[in-house]
């Protein structure tokens, strides 16, 4: 007869939605070594983080190797910040074939919290873009966390858009030609906008993107150029074949949606409906 492989030693295993499990936080516990980048930089546990010992468990199987071998035996506290608070991921050979790649690479996602963000949002941006409004300054801080039941996020809050004192009802006597509405914040405002005034839900979905990429990295949008004046920014972003730098070490889903929405021509810029779809908010 064959062997099946079961797992072993509950010992530390919990119920969601238990008095034990509380709001989900404060439990950075397990092998430092499996434990996920969101357990280790702030206590959060959910079934994703099951989801990413897994993987280091397979990469592991295929490889032979331990995961993070090249580091050695570390400290908990350097435990810590390699995985907790580095852009690190473990190392995938290349030689693993193309599959076994592309499948270790979904269960070792750092970004699944920031995914379920970016969701929010465009789930929102697409709510009122449905209803003909454009909100017209999209960008971190008018993104506001609203506490909601444990059950639908481990951290215990949804992303809400908040802040609408620019928007305009498209086709509204205010909106006219849609021209003319040179207003916002200039480091968030489209291509479009900053060239001709032309705002449409595509402004919304650029300020969208460049918030994404804000949430991704920690840097902030066009930050090595430093604070323009708004001349500058009109030629920077209006003028120029000038894009927001995307890093590469971000993931391939990651890229090619932010892609999508820092699109320089409108009429090829995704819409949120198509943004919807994308592999990067599809969780």
């Amino acid at each position: 007869m064959g062997n099946l492989t079961k797992i072993g030693d509950f010992g530390l295993a919990m119920e969601k939605g238990s008095i034990e499990y509380g709001d989900g936080t404060g439990h950075r516990r397990g092998t430092a070594r499996y434990v996920a980048p969101e357990t280790m930089s702030h206590g959060i546990v959910d079934f994703g983080t099951d989801v990413w010992a897994f993987g280091c468990t397979v990469l592991e199987m295929l490889t032979g190797e331990l995961v993070w071998g090249e580091h050695g035996d570390l400290g908990f506290d350097d435990w810590v910040d390699l995985i907790g608070h580095s852009d690190c991921l473990p190392r995938i050979p290349g030689w693993l074939s193309k599959e076994a790649i592309d499948f270790l690479s979904r269960c070792l996602e750092r970004d699944v919290h920031k995914r379920r963000q970016a969701r929010d949002v465009l789930s929102r941006l697409r709510y009122i873009h449905d209803r003909n409004i454009i909100h017209r300054d999209i960008k971190p801080e008018n993104l506001f966390l609203c506490p909601t039941d444990h059950r639908l996020r481990a951290n215990g809050y949804l992303t809400k858009i908040g802040d609408f004192g620019l928007a305009m009802e498209k086709g509204s006597i205010e909106y006219g030609e849609g021209t003319g509405h040179r207003r916002g914040t200039a480091r968030y405002e489209a291509i479009e906008l900053m060239s001709h005034g032309i705002v449409d839900f595509g402004a919304d979905v650029w300020a969208f993107g460049c918030t994404v990429l804000e949430m991704l990295t920690g840097e902030l949008v066009w930050g090595e150029y430093g604070d323009l004046g708004f001349d500058d920014w009109v030629h920077l972003i209006g003028h120029s074949d000038c894009l927001p730098r995307i890093p590469g070490w971000l993931s391939k889903e990651a890229l090619d949606f932010l892609s999508r929405c820092l699109e320089r021509d409108v009429h090829k810029r995704w819409s949120t409906h198509s943004l919807t779809n994308h592999p990067f908010v599809r969780l």
